[in-house]
């Protein structure tokens, strides 16, 4: 599912059933044809691209030795604890860890 609110931020809100070798390129690859393709066309200014935030509900895990069901990821240098932009928020949501959360 794809929207758009008043701000311009887009939105992706994907269900991915099987988690296969490839799921991170695809997350990327798909986060990065709404940030390319649906936000400006060739000869627009950089200055219109906003912010898109990809959530993918997993009913596996992609990262099986980690405990956190929800992982947020972003492009982030770690040594001088800066962001390169605000523009990319990709949240996967781990089912199987969730759940096993709310058994506690």
């Amino acid at each position: 599912m794809k929207a758009v609110d008043e701000q311009g931020k887009s939105y992706q809100i994907e269900i991915q059933l099987v988690i296969h070798a490839a799921l991170a390129e695809r997350i990327l690859y798909a986060w990065s044809s709404i940030y390319h393709y649906s936000q400006i066309q060739e000869g627009d200014n950089y200055q219109k691209l906003k912010l898109v935030i990809s959530i993918w509900v997993l009913n596996g895990n992609l990262f099986d030795d980690l405990e956190e069901y929800h992982l947020p990821f972003s492009v982030y240098n770690q040594k001088h604890k800066i962001a390169l932009t605000e523009h990319l928020a990709i949240h996967l949501l781990q089912l199987p860890k969730w759940q096993k959360k709310l058994k506690r």
